[in-house]
This record gives structure tokens, C-alpha cells and sequence, in this order.
């Protein structure tokens, strides 16, 4: 079994990266894990976002904590409001944040 000693981050720590006009705050290296999973905090901002895209190498899940995100897959549109939980589709999708 791999020995691996704990991780803690304090607030505002990690890998900042700005992409699109939006902050990704990287808190968990597929490395720290064993190669299990990574995990990252978004900031999107209102009318922020990606491009419609695909993930073919990993799973993407999105836990939304404040306003609210716009999820577009298969011409639907879905809307996660504080507290949701989404897992990214197989097929090409984006999602677009909201102001209340």
C-alpha cells in the first residue's frame, strides 16, 4: 500500500488559474490522490464559463455553493441553484453562471 501523508490547504491556497475570465483554484492534484481523482474549485462569474466541450479522460462533478449555473447538454437546459449536485455528460455540453 502507498504511503501518503495528509494534505491541508488553508482558505484562499492552491494553484490559481484563470481561464475564460474565470478563477480555477486547483486543490488536489490527481498526484495527491493517488491518481483517483483531482479536485477544483470554480469561480465563475455572471455570464462566465466554458465553451461547449467533452471530457474523454475523467468524470467532472460540480457541487454549486452560491447563484446559480446553467447547464446546456442535448439542447436542454438545466438549472442547479445552491445545494445541487451535477455530473458533467458524456456528450458535448456547457454551462453559463446566473446573478439572482
Amino acid at each position: 500500500m502507498e504511503n501518503r501523508k495528509i494534505k491541508i490547504l488553508e482558505p484562499n491556497k492552491g494553484k490559481h488559474i484563470a481561464v475564460a475570465g474565470d478563477i480555477y483554484t486547483i486543490l488536489a492534484f490527481k498526484e495527491d490522490t493517488g491518481g483517483t481523482y483531482s479536485f477544483i474549485e470554480a469561480k465563475v462569474f455572471p455570464g462566465g464559463g466554458p465553451v461547449p466541450h467533452i471530457q474523454t479522460r475523467e468524470h467532472e462533478g460540480f457541487y454549486i455553493i452560491e447563484g446559480q449555473i446553467i447547464f446546456y447538454v442535448d439542447e436542454q437546459r438545466i438549472e442547479a441553484n445552491p445545494g445541487t449536485f451535477v455530473i458533467g455528460s458524456l456528450n458535448p455540453y456547457y454551462f453559463s453562471a446566473h446573478c439572482y
